[in-house]
């Protein structure tokens, strides 16, 4: 068995050459795939030592790929390190892969490293992952070990409790053996990072994606009892780390108790902030959270209840006619969203002039974006096409899109490098060298000038779309319409049909995805536009009132624990304190004298909690929801309003 390897002294890094290009497309790709990448946490990462990263991943149906998860992380712990020394992942990949030579050799190139799942020796198991830690590097493991779709964070396996107590074994068999003081001390045990990535939706190009790192655990107070000689106090041990694994990535994720609640939730989100992009990456985890907590058990025949089945019928619409909320979101509401009070719906005229608005909107910014739309388009349409080869397989669309969109990439933009290229050379070696500075620069400056151009531009056009779509939905006779039922509606609350079965709206009943239905026969949009206007005016007026009820009451609301701890409530003032004087509070009160304000009880996915309802409508606002003040009714907002007339009037910011 070999020694451990004083500092300074170390092998070289386990990367080579092919890592570095791998890692360099895999950041072009986030970059290019995301409009907005954010890192948060990055004081959690040290500069050296060896680290194992627990990661976990969430978007608004939690789901889990195995291409882009690791390619965002990676691009997350060099953007957390690039100020000190960028740092580098290695991968666990299983050894039936190592087989093939060329392959072999290619993946261990890259720093991954081969995993024998079969023995059941854990020092065999973990050689290569105990090799890079003494070298001071960094392991990623994803530790639910599974990538498919969920509701909530799944169970987390052992594997990474193994991992960090198996290398302080393997540490102290190695000191045993060494005489060398300077080695005995020069490795110290790995830490655990928690990590959560949070994307706004994976499977939409130009959506957000935020990485966040936790606070490092360390295995201090595991290592004793798992060194003892008794294998149940290990196997104890492992459990006790992996617990506190799980209730940190519990803090770092989005969790729901089905998915109905899930899909309310984000459609409750997308109704309180109009322009998605208006809430910050920063607080899109605990705004998800919050609204998932008020709405994962509401009393029946409540007014919360209510709230909950307007939500689901008006996501039953959009998915059905095939729309979004936020390519609605410039059809006006009415300054009042009194729910005793009749509203009616646009008019033909005002959808025309919304339509004709979007379309020389759009035709303004076709000629700046001309060049790279074409030079793209087949980068589009091959990326749509990768998607639809996995309609089954919802957690991996957006893989399929960025594999095949960075194929095409690879093929379009050296093709135009080239025709540059001929076209600048001049027939000499001076001339061929210009040319090819000249065909570098331009193509550089094309991607560059399509990733500027690219969100305006891919809104609108969705925008236009959207648009047209309910033009001809309000131009129709009502005659024409087709009125459906949605599933809530259709059946009782406990059936498992409650929303509808598709990949993209798995059953409540389960934090589990359904088995895949292929989509029945396609609904025109247009036949469907006037029930998904009176869904969204529905769901509007709901959670409007639902939210004033809390701000003007003292009701207390169901909450995750980590959040309930962070948002105290001051039992004197009646106000919330912030995070960091939420902390200071609960250590200076051990007692528990804040139980009046706050209650936290112990339970699965971390334990619940309870939030005054003032205080979350406050946490909402100042996070930037829209939601109507007092009893005139106006909306925190900057567009600008029909009333029922049809006179236009400002909404006023709040």
């Amino acid at each position: 068995m070999s020694t451990v390897t004083p500092a300074s002294t170390k092998e070289p890094s386990g990367f080579g050459i092919s890592h570095t290009i791998l890692v360099n497309i895999s950041n072009f790709a986030v970059d290019s795939f995301f409009s907005e990448v954010k890192v948060l946490g990055t004081e959690n990462v040290p500069a050296q030592g060896g680290v194992v990263l627990t990661d976990t991943l969430l978007d608004c149906r939690m789901n889990s790929c195995k291409y882009l998860d690791p390619a965002c992380l990676s691009y997350a712990v060099i953007e957390a390190t690039k100020s000190v020394k960028k740092r580098y992942i290695h991968y666990w990949v299983k050894d039936s892969l190592f087989k093939n030579p060329a392959l072999g050799a290619l993946l261990l190139n890259a720093g991954n490293i081969p995993v024998d799942r079969k023995t059941k020796n854990n020092q065999v198991l973990f050689k290569g992952t105990f090799e890079a830690l003494v070298r001071d590097e960094v392991i990623g493991v994803f530790p639910e070990g599974t990538s498919h779709t969920h509701s909530r964070l799944m169970p987390v396996k052992d594997g990474v409790g193994w991992t960090a107590l198996e290398y302080v074994k393997y540490l102290e068999d190695q000191r045993a053996s060494s005489t060398s003081d300077g080695e005995k001390n020069s490795v110290r045990p790995a830490i655990v990072i928690p990590v959560g990535i949070t994307y706004s939706d994976k499977t939409k190009y130009r959506s957000r994606v935020a990485i966040e790192f936790g606070t490092p655990i360390t295995v201090d107070e595991y290592s004793e009892q798992f060194l003892s000689t008794e294998e149940v106090e290990a196997k104890s041990a492992v459990k006790r780390l992996t617990k506190s694994v799980e209730d940190a990535m519990i803090e770092l994720t989005v969790n729901a108790p089905d998915w109905d609640t899930l899909n309310a939730a984000i459609l409750a989100r997308q109704l309180l902030w109009a322009n998605e992009k208006d809430l910050r990456m920063e607080n899109f985890r605990e705004v998800t959270q919050t609204l998932i907590d008020l709405l994962a058990n509401p009393p029946p025949s409540s007014n919360l209840s209510l709230l909950k089945e307007a939500l689901l019928s008006y996501h039953f619409y959009l998915q059905t006619a095939r729309l979004s909320h936020s390519s609605l979101s410039q059809i006006p509401l009415p300054s009042t969203l009194d729910p005793s009070r009749p509203t009616p719906l646009p008019t033909r005229f005002s959808t025309l002039a919304l339509f004709l608005k979007d379309l020389v909107s759009s035709l303004i910014r076709l000629p700046f974006f001309a060049l790279p739309f074409l030079v793209n388009v087949p980068v589009y349409l091959v990326g749509r096409y990768g998607a639809k080869l996995v309609e089954d397989e919802e957690e991996t669309k957006a893989q399929m899109k960025l594999v095949f969109g960075l194929l095409v990439s690879a093929m379009i933009y050296p093709a135009c490098a080239i025709a540059l290229y001929k076209v600048a050379f001049s027939g000499t070696w001076v001339g061929g060298i210009v040319g090819l500075g000249v065909a570098g620069a331009l193509v550089f400056g094309l991607i560059n000038y399509h990733l500027t151009l690219i969100d305006d531009n891919y809104d609108h056009a969705r925008k236009l779309v959207a648009t047209f779509r309910i033009l001809l939905g309000i131009w129709c006779p009502p005659s024409w319409d087709i009125i459906l039922t949605p599933p809530s509606q259709a059946s009782s609350s406990s059936s498992t049909d409650a929303t509808i079965s598709s990949p993209t709206s798995p059953r409540p009943t389960s934090p589990l995805p359904p088995p895949y239905e292929p989509n029945p026969t396609r609904i025109p949009s247009r036949r469907l536009v006037r029930q998904v206007l009176r869904a969204r005016l529905k769901a509007s007026k709901s959670l409007e009132s639902y939210l004033l009820s809390l701000e003007s009451g003292d009701d207390k609301v169901p909450a995750s624990a980590y959040l309930a701890t962070s948002f105290i409530t001051d039992p004197v003032n009646e106000q919330a304190l912030s995070p960091s004087a939420s902390a200071s509070a609960s250590s200076s009160d051990s007692t528990g004298s804040l139980g009046s304000s706050f209650d936290i009880v112990g339970g699965k996915q971390g334990g619940n909690g309870e939030r005054l309802g003032k205080e979350v409508v406050t946490f909402l606002r100042d996070a930037g929801a829209r939601i109507i003040k007092g009893a005139a009714g106006e909306l925190a907002d900057t567009h600008w309003l029909e009333d029922e007339n049809g006179s236009g009037e400002e909404k006023k910011e709040i």
